[in-house]
């Protein structure tokens, strides 16, 4: 299990001025305190999940100084049933783990040589490299 950093902290989406920032009421602020600005790390639309007064899971921020003191980490699901993460380093980091584990029968025979490899000018994830190789 790959544990998501936090804490994390019960806010509701208000609205999104731009790509990489929320405006949120987060939880345990006083009354009358005026919403919060916080990162995005997802520049995806995501209009189906970033509805008005959603529930969201927010971190407080890891870097003093940071233009935003909170991080989006989770969204409620629109039927209410769930969360779905909009942290976009999340996936990668699970997918490092399981190959590092060995976890995947997909890449039995495989290890994993690099992450976020450079070559020709793009970035790969991950650099794998043949067992008998």
């Amino acid at each position: 299990m790959l544990p998501l950093p936090g804490p994390l902290v019960g806010a509701r989406f208000v609205e999104r001025p731009n790509r990489f920032v929320l405006v949120c009421r987060v939880d345990g602020r006083p009354d009358g305190a005026p919403p919060e600005r916080v990162h995005m790390a997802d520049p995806g639309r995501l209009r189906e999940l970033l509805l008005p007064d959603v529930g969201l899971r927010v971190r407080p921020a890891d870097r003093p100084g940071r233009a935003t003191d909170w991080s989006a980490v989770l969204v409620r699901t629109p039927e209410d049933d769930g969360w779905v993460s909009i942290d976009t380093t999340l996936p990668n980091r699970l997918i490092r783990r399981a190959l590092e584990a060995d976890a995947l029968a997909e890449f039995y025979g495989w290890r994993l040589e690099r992450a976020e490899w450079p070559h020709q000018g793009s970035r790969f994830d991950f650099l794998l490299q043949g067992v008998d190789d």
